[in-house]
């Protein structure tokens, strides 16, 4: 928390009060948390108390987002329910160590690949769409669904990529909504595009499945 009085911040966890580049040997140094939604102020000493040295270090060097101790712990219960969630066996076969440049240390990675584009957990369905019209300024699509009449978009990129999103129209906008399941297979006359999870960017049409023909429809 930052106290505009004093120009210092407070750790929302202990109190500990401090100019924000400052450190000392006890609380060590303040940190803001990067978790969507959170910002709490926090201290070297209690992320430290909570979940010890090896693990801060590890946190500070990976690159990945800053978490205060109240994130850090949900994040980690969330591992714990994957780990539960996926199944002894499945994380057995569908992991590898990568290397860490930052670190200078190997890491186990999981892949969700498998078990998000299983087809008995994600059955296969085939959703016939017109073309609505293209966002100006964007290279985005507007599609309608012939079966409901729900409008779904398209994003498109530079690369063999297109990201299928449920919508909606917001005054003379779209407004984009949740993300389609994989194994979603979208029809416009005789062309397809399915999209499929990836671990790198979420469910999407990837180059195996993007058709850079699907908008003319023959």
């Amino acid at each position: 928390m930052y106290v505009e009085k004093t120009d210092t911040y407070t750790c929302d966890f202990c109190g500990h009060n401090a100019k924000w580049d400052a450190s000392d040997d006890v609380h060590g140094e303040l940190w803001s948390c990067e978790a969507e939604g959170c910002g709490k102020v926090f201290c070297s000493k209690c992320f430290i108390s909570a979940f010890g040295q090896e693990i801060y270090m590890t946190m500070m060097q990976s690159g990945e987002n800053v978490l205060c101790p109240e994130c850090a712990k949900k994040k980690y219960k969330k591992e714990e329910e994957d780990v539960e969630l996926l199944g002894e066996q499945y994380i057995a076969e569908n992991s590898k160590m990568e290397y860490s440049e930052v670190c200078k240390e190997w890491f186990p990675s999981v892949s969700w690949n498998a078990y998000k584009n299983d087809q008995t957990r994600n059955p296969p369905k085939t959703i016939d769409v017109e073309f609505v019209c293209d966002m100006d300024g964007e290279c985005t699509e507007i599609w309608r669904r012939l079966d409901t009449g729900g409008y779904l978009m398209r994003k498109l990129c530079n690369e063999p990529f297109a990201r299928w999103l449920t919508c909606h129209e917001c005054g003379a906008s779209w407004m984009d909504g949740n993300c389609i399941r994989p194994n979603v297979t979208f029809r416009n006359g005789t062309q397809t595009e399915t999209v499929l999870y990836d671990d790198w960017n979420g469910t999407a049409a990837y180059n195996s499945t993007f058709n850079p023909n699907f908008k003319k429809g023959e």
